[in-house]
């Protein structure tokens, strides 16, 4: 639904703009709680408070005339009104939210509104495209929206859906969560480092059952071969990024876990026993997690591998890196948290952004997990996050953008993707988890699949493969 208001523009007081109205939809879905703000009246550096106003269409007007005295440029991007709140003391308040974060959460008790103001720059474009002479974005192949965040994603053929592992033996589902897919521009060959669960087990043994296998196939969309395991149990969450010399570079969560009890063996067709705890089995289930690295000239190995002392800790901190040309590197660990290294491979070098001990996560504590990093053809940085708002894996949307033009600074973008994918044959299928997502690439650098550990269901609810999902070009 689209509505037209007068909107104090920046360019002109008396031009006309619009904005979209979504009705029992809120975009700040825990304000009401006070878990964002002091209370009904007290803002935050992301969220204003502008008093109680009579409906959506009031609410949209406030935020449009609202203006930040120290930064005359700052503008608010969404409104909401909080219509029947559960807190009763923030009936009928309006918030207007600065930041371009957009994730729409339904609610029967809230409206919410995206002001469409024409774009200033390529940052209100996302770094995903060009701000256009108009004040449109011209989003960048492979990227659609009002702010190009959103990843333009196309149907998945069932006959190729990604790394599907299958037991050679049973026939059975072998559980793999997520894995960096990277093209071999010197064989034709694509590479994958998935997180395979052994014993026949599925997701919910992961923190005593990963380890990390090595597949090769022609297309993204397979079929995989299974080549070997590459880092034998415990070992999760590997990232591989080109180096600025051509090789392979390697980051994972690793722990020694070397006797057979330590790991669930209950297991069926890929799932795990529910008499089992969920993360793991035996005395060493809630082990710590070692940062690891390794470097390799061939994506087949070997490899050379170290820890990082600095990121490792007591859990998982889904490192995700990028090296420029110099061999300087960005990281981003969870919540977005911001690291950097002099040198990639020189582990001493590794440090927290800004003098924070984990690193400055991304504005307003998203709650997010699961960074995939990368630089575009221009060097500015991108991410894409799994999205745990509201609060919870099972969400409908799944994926968040983030984006940087120096590797420090990050902004978010909002939802890119969601839970639901359409097959090539017109049916449709919504899976009950979707993290872990990686990007792959056309030499050129135009993105060309979105792969995400996916969780269908099976024999105990927690079976997984590694999906991969066309992006349209």
């Amino acid at each position: 639904m689209r509505f037209y208001i007068g909107l104090l523009l920046c360019v002109s007081a008396s031009s006309e703009s619009a904005y979209d109205a979504y009705p029992n939809t809120n975009a700040a879905y825990n304000l009401d709680t006070g878990s964002r703000s002091l209370g009904p009246t007290a803002s935050t550096a992301f969220y204003k408070a502008l008093g109680a106003t009579s409906s959506l269409d009031a609410c949209v007007s406030a935020s449009a005339s609202w203006r930040n005295a120290s930064s005359p440029t700052d503008r608010c991007l969404t409104a909401v009104w909080l219509r029947q709140p559960s807190n009763a003391t923030f009936l009928h308040t309006c918030w207007c939210m600065q930041q371009p974060k957009w994730i729409p959460v339904a609610d029967q008790s809230a409206d919410s509104a995206r002001l469409l103001w024409p774009c200033a720059s390529d940052s209100d474009c996302s770094l995903n495209g060009e701000c256009g002479t108009n004040g449109s974005c011209v989003c960048d192949p492979g990227w659609r929206g009002l702010r190009c965040g959103e990843l333009y994603l196309g149907p998945v053929d069932r006959g190729s859906p990604g790394l599907r592992e299958v037991n050679s033996t049973t026939g059975s589902n072998v559980s793999t969560w997520g894995a960096p897919m990277l093209l071999d521009s010197d064989t034709g060959v694509w590479h994958a480092w998935a997180s395979e669960m052994v014993n026949e087990c599925g997701l919910n043994s992961w923190r005593t059952n990963s380890q990390l296998v090595h597949a090769t196939a022609a297309a993204p969309g397979g079929p995989w071969v299974r080549q070997g395991v590459v880092q034998s149990v415990f070992a999760h969450e590997a990232d591989v990024v080109r180096g600025p010399s051509g090789e392979w570079v390697m980051v994972w969560s690793a722990y020694g876990l070397p006797n057979a009890s330590d790991r669930c063996t209950n297991c069926s067709q890929g799932t795990t026993s529910p008499l089992y705890p969920r993360g793991g089995c035996g005395p060493n289930a809630m082990h710590p997690f070692k940062q690891m690295m390794a470097v390799a000239n061939n994506p087949n190995g070997p490899w050379t591998a170290f820890e990082i002392p600095k990121l490792s800790t007591g859990w998982d901190w889904n490192l995700a890196i990028a090296i420029r040309g110099d061999g300087s590197a960005v990281g981003l660990i969870r919540a977005g948290m911001v690291w950097s290294a002099k040198q990639y491979a020189n582990a001493s070098s590794w440090e927290a952004v800004g003098g924070d001990p984990e690193g400055p996560g991304l504005p307003d504590n998203d709650n997010v997990e699961d960074p995939f990093l990368w630089m575009d053809k221009k060097g500015r940085f991108h991410a894409i996050f799994h999205n745990m708002e509201p609060s919870t894996h099972q969400t409908s949307y799944c994926g968040i953008h983030a984006f940087s033009d120096g590797g420090d600074v990050w902004t978010s973008g909002g939802w890119a993707y969601g839970d639901a994918i359409t097959f090539t044959d017109g049916t449709n299928f919504s899976f009950s988890r979707r993290e872990r997502p990686h990007l792959l690439f056309k030499e050129d650098g135009t993105p060309l699949a979105l792969s995400n550990g996916a969780q269908f269901g099976g024999v105990y609810g927690d079976g997984v493969f590694t999906l991969v999902q066309p992006i349209v070009t």
